[in-house]
């Protein structure tokens, strides 16, 4: 869970899986059908996160593209995460 304040959120294409960023430098990943389990990003940016978004071809039926988070923080990085084979492990 995250420790500090929640800065940002942002829903999965397909609206199951919610990930939030936060003050503690975080990032979550929530499953809407699995409320108890979760993916942890530790230390995503120094400083917290400010900013998520996921990012991809919404209309590609084969869902390609769908899984890549990415994050800004007060560190002034971008970062893109693949998330597909975490999702795939934890909550499928």
């Amino acid at each position: 869970f995250h420790t500090q304040s929640i800065r940002c959120l942002a829903w999965s294409p397909d609206d199951t899986i919610l990930a939030s960023g936060g003050n503690d430098d975080d990032i979550f990943l929530w499953s809407w059908e699995k409320k108890m389990t979760r993916i942890q990003y530790r230390f995503a940016h120094r400083g917290g996160v400010t900013g998520l978004e996921f990012v991809g071809r919404r209309n590609d039926p084969s869902g390609r593209g769908d899984w890549i988070l990415v994050s800004t923080g007060n560190d002034g990085c971008l970062n893109w995460w693949n998330v597909e084979e975490d999702v795939k492990k934890k909550f499928k």
